[in-house]
C-alpha cells in the first residue's frame, strides 16, 4: 500500500492512473531483480603475471633511522641530543661509568679456533712467538680443548700441544692506545685484528665458540662506522665544535650504539652481545676511522635510560622510510629519512619490486597459482596505512596468512612497509571532502585536489557502478563528479527549514535526508516513505544504501530505522555506546548488515557484516568523521578530523592529507570510494512523448514521465528518471495531467 501524507497538496488520481502505477510497479520489481543479479554479480579474479609492490623504508624502522638522524642533523640543525631524544622520546639521557663488553664472534661457533699475533702473546698463561699460529678445537665428549699450532691459517699440517680446560689468549694489547699490538683471528679465510682478549668458551648449544672481552669504547670505535659511513660527519656546513652538521649524527650513532649494546648484559649467557646485525655490526680493529672515534670519546658514558633508570634497548635501522615503526619507543614522522644532498641520497626511502607470479608461489607452494596479496592489517602510521602487521596470500589452491615481516623475508622486501599495486578491496581511490567545499581525489598516481561549488558539505556518494560521485551540500545540491549528474538544491520551502544531513545511492540514482527525517530522491532513486518530524529519537549521522530498493537510516545514538525493503536490524545500547556517539555507517559489499563507528573510532558490526577492527586495536587514538566501504566489503577506512586515513581489512591505502602534510584539523568530513570493476549499466529505449500521458512534479524536478510505456523486462537504465512513481511519500508532490 502507498501511503500519501496528509501534507501532500490536492491529489486527482484516476483509474487510468492507478491501472499504470500497477503496470509500472510491476516492471519496477523485475528491473529491480536484474538490478540484484547485475550488482550482486562476483567480481571474477585473474591472476596476474607479476606484482608490483611499492614499499618505504630499510630494516625493521624501530627506533632510530640512520637516514632520518642525518637529515635531522644536516637539514634541520639538530644536535645528537635532540636526535636521540626524537627517536626514543620516552628516555632521557644519562652519564654512566664505562666498562668492558664481551662480544660473542659468530664466525667461531662450532668451529676450530685459530689465532695469531705479529708480536708475542700468551695462551693460558703460556708465552706464544710472534706469527704463529694457534688452533683450539672444542672436545664435547672430553669437556676440553684440543691445542694446536702451525705457521698458517690455511695449514693442513698442524703440531698438537695437548689440551687446554679454559683457553684465553691475550696480547699485548694496552687500553687505549691504537698503536698496541692485537690479536687476530682467522675469519673465513682472512685475519681479524680484534682489542683486548679472546676467550674460548662452550655455549648452551655445546659448541666452542670465541668471546672478545674489551673495553665498551673500543667496541664502539668497530661498532659506528660499522652502522653508519664515517665520511656523513664531512657533510653539511658548520656545526657544534667545529664540526660539520653531520657529525652530529655520527655521536647521535655512537648514544645509540653504546645504549644498544649495554642494555642486556649476558644476553647471551657467555656473552653481552654478538658481532653481527643480529646485534650491531662490529668488525673488530680495521673498521676503526678517526672521524668516528671521536663521535665514541665525545658522548663518553651517554646512554639512553627510562624513568626507572634501565638502560634502553636503543634499536635503529637504515632507513624508516619516513615514519618510525612504534612498539617500545613511540612512533614519530621521520621527515629527515628523505634527505637527497649531494654525497648523501637515501636509495630506499622509497622503492618498488617487482614479484613474479613464479616467485610468489615458490615462495609459498601451497597456494597453487597465485592470485592476491592483501593486507589485512597495518599499524597506522604513514602512507598505505602503515607497516604491515598482517597480509594473506592466496590462489588456485589455498591462502597462506602472514606478517609483513614474514612477506619481506620471503619475497626479499627492504621492510614490512610496502602496499601491492595488485588491485586491493575493489576499490579504484577514494574522495575525501572538507566541510568548507576542499575535495582530495587519491589513487595510485597520487592526490588531486578539486574545489566544491559551495560550503557546508555534509557527505559524498558514490554512484551505483562506483564510476563517480555526489558532492552533497546542506541546502540539498548535488554536484556530481565522474559519471555522476548534478541535481540542483530544491527550493528553500521544500526542506521546511531542515537541512540536508545524508546521502545513499538509490537505485541508480540519489536519495538524500533531513535533519528532521525527509527522504529526497533523485534521478532513478525510487521513493522511500519518510519518516517526518517525530519519529527521530536523534540526529540521522547516515543513510546507508542496502540494493536500489532499501536503506538504513543511523542515528547518533545508534539507533537504526529501516526502509523499503531492508531488513530490522538492532541498534546499539547506551550501555554499549558507553557515552559515544555514532559518527558514521557503511553496508558491507554482498552483505546484508552494517558497520557503524563512533567518534572515538570504536567499530560496531550489525547483522551479517565482519568486524576488522577498531582505532584502538591498532593503538590509534583519534576524532573520527567518517567511513567507507572497500568495493568487495573485504575491510572499510576510517577518516580522521586531520585527514587521516586508517584501512582496515583489505581496504587500500592511496594516501592521506597528514603524509602530504597537508593541514584541514577538523574540517574533514566525508569519504567516498571509486570501484574498479564496475557493473555494467544497460540502457532503457527512449522515452515517449512528454505531455501526452500522466506525469510527476516534485519539489526537486519537474519532468514529464510516459507512466504507460511498456519497458522490456531484460533492459535496465543507469537513470529510472524515465519511468516509475518517483515522488510517491514525499511532501510537497503532486500529480498532472
Amino acid at each position: 500500500m502507498i501511503c500519501l501524507k496528509k501534507r501532500l497538496r490536492k491529489i486527482t488520481i484516476s483509474y487510468l492512473l492507478i491501472s499504470t502505477l500497477l503496470v509500472t510497479l510491476s516492471i519496477q520489481n523485475q528491473v529491480v531483480q536484474q538490478f540484484r543479479e547485475v550488482a550482486l554479480k562476483p567480481v571474477s579474479s585473474v591472476s596476474p603475471a607479476d606484482f608490483v609492490i611499492d614499499g618505504f623504508g630499510n630494516g625493521h624502522g624501530r627506533g632510530m633511522g640512520q637516514w632520518g638522524a642525518l637529515g635531522m642533523a644536516i637539514l634541520q640543525s639538530d644536535t645528537w641530543s635532540q636526535i636521540v631524544d626524537y627517536y626514543y622520546s620516552n628516555t632521557t639521557t644519562a652519564t654512566i661509568i664505562e666498562s668492558s663488553i664481551r662480544v660473542l664472534l659468530q664466525s667461531t661457533v662450532g668451529a676450530p679456533i685459530e689465532i695469531t699475533s705479529s708480536k708475542s702473546f700468551s695462551v693460558s698463561g703460556a708465552s706464544e712467538n710472534p706469527g704463529v699460529v694457534i688452533q683450539l678445537e672444542y672436545n664435547p665428549s672430553s669437556n676440553n680443548w684440543s691445542f694446536s699450532t702451525s705457521t698458517s691459517c690455511t695449514s693442513t699440517n698442524w703440531s698438537s700441544q695437548g689440551t687446554l680446560a679454559t683457553p684465553q689468549i691475550s696480547s699485548s694489547y694496552v687500553s687505549g692506545d691504537p698503536n698496541s699490538d692485537l690479536l687476530e683471528v682467522c675469519e673465513n679465510g682472512s685475519l681479524v685484528p680484534y682489542r683486548g682478549t679472546i676467550s674460548a668458551v662452550v655455549n648452551s648449544s655445546n659448541q666452542g665458540v670465541a668471546v672478545n672481552t674489551l673495553p665498551i669504547s673500543s667496541y664502539l670505535d668497530s661498532v659506528v662506522p660499522g652502522e653508519m659511513p664515517a665520511y656523513w660527519g664531512t657533510l653539511g656546513g658548520n656545526g657544534p665544535s667545529g664540526e660539520p652538521w653531520g657529525f652530529q649524527a655520527l655521536e647521535a650513532q655512537a648514544v645509540a650504539a653504546r645504549s644498544y649494546a649495554l642494555a642486556s648484559p649476558g644476553r647471551f649467557g657467555i656473552a653481552d652481545i654478538c658481532d653481527s646485525t643480529q646485534c650491531q655490526h662490529y668488525g673488530g680493529a680495521n673498521e676503526e676511522n678517526n672521524l668516528t672515534n671521536l663521535a665514541v670519546s665525545d658522548t663518553s658514558g651517554q646512554v639512553q635510560e627510562f624513568s626507572g633508570g634501565a638502560i634502553a634497548s636503543t634499536e635503529f635501522s637504515a632507513s624508516t622510510g619516513g615514519y618510525t615503526a612504534g612498539g617500545t619507543f613511540p612512533a614519530v614522522p621521520d621527515p629527515g629519512d628523505s634527505i637527497c644532498i649531494q654525497g648523501a641520497c637515501n636509495p630506499l626511502h622509497s622503492w618498488s619490486i617487482t614479484v613474479s607470479s613464479t616467485e610468489l608461489e615458490n615462495a609459498y607452494p601451497s597456494i597453487g597459482v597465485p592470485s592476491a596479496i592483501v593486507v589485512t592489517q597495518r599499524n597506522g602510521f604513514g602512507t598505505f596505512g602503515g607497516r604491515v602487521l598482517q597480509v594473506v596470500v592466496s590462489g588456485s589452491t589455498g591462502e597462506v596468512t602472514t606478517t609483513g615481516n614474514g612477506l619481506a623475508a620471503s619475497l626479499g622486501l627492504y621492510s614490512n612497509w610496502f602496499g601491492v599495486q595488485e588491485v586491493s578491496g575493489n576499490t579504484n581511490g577514494y574522495v575525501i571532502a572538507s566541510s568548507q567545499g576542499s575535495i582530495y581525489n587519491f589513487d595510485s598516481s597520487g592526490m588531486v585536489e578539486n574545489q566544491g561549488q559551495g560550503m557546508n558539505v555534509v557527505c559524498l556518494v558514490t554512484t551505483f557502478d562506483g564510476g563517480g560521485y555526489w558532492v552533497v551540500y546542506s541546502n540539498g545540491l548535488a554536484q556530481g563528479f565522474g559519471d555522476a549528474p548534478t541535481y540542483l538544491a530544491p527550493a528553500p520551502h521544500a526542506l521546511d527549514g531542515a537541512q540536508i544531513v545524508a546521502g545513499a545511492t538509490g537505485g541508480f540514482g540519489l536519495w538524500l535526508i533531513s535533519s528532521v527525517g525527509q527522504v529526497i530522491a533523485d534521478g532513478g532513486a525510487p521513493p522511500l516513505v519518510s519518516y517526518g518530524y517525530t519519529r527521530l529519537s536523534s540526529a540521522p549521522v547516515a543513510f546507508v544504501a542496502n540494493g536500489p530498493v532499501g536503506a538504513w537510516v543511523v542515528m547518533a545514538n545508534g539507533q537504526i530505522f529501516n526502509l523499503g525493503v531492508s531488513p530490522i536490524l538492532q541498534g546499539l545500547s547506551t550501555s554499549q555506546l558507553a557515552g559515544d556517539t555514532v559518527v558514521a555507517g557503511v553496508k558491507p559489499e554482498s552483505m546484508n548488515g552494517l558497520w557503524i563507528v563512533t567518534k572515538s573510532g570504536k567499530v560496531f558490526s550489525l547483522g551479517g557484516a565482519q568486524s576488522f577492527g577498531s582505532l584502538s586495536s591498532l593503538g590509534i587514538s583519534g576524532t573520527v568523521v567518517a567511513m567507507a566501504s572497500s568495493g568487495d566489503g573485504g575491510g572499510y577506512e576510517l577518516v580522521l578530523s586531520t585527514g587521516a586515513i586508517i584501512p582496515f581489512g583489505d581496504a587500500p591505502f592511496f594516501g592521506d592529507l597528514v603524509a602530504l602534510g597537508i593541514s584541514q584539523p577538523g574540517s574533514i568530513v566525508a569519504i567516498a570510494t571509486l570501484l574498479v570493476n564496475s557493473p555494467a549499466i544497460a540502457t532503457l529505449p527512449s522515452p515517449g512523448k512528454c505531455g501526452m500521458k500522466w506525469g510527476i512534479i516534485t519539489n526537486r524536478f519537474n519532468i514529464c514521465l510516459p507512466w504507460l510505456e511498456a519497458i522490456p523486462s531484460s533492459t535496465a537504465s543507469g537513470r529510472l528518471v524515465n519511468w516509475g512513481i518517483s515522488g510517491i511519500g514525499f511532501t510537497r508532490a503532486r500529480f498532472i495531467k
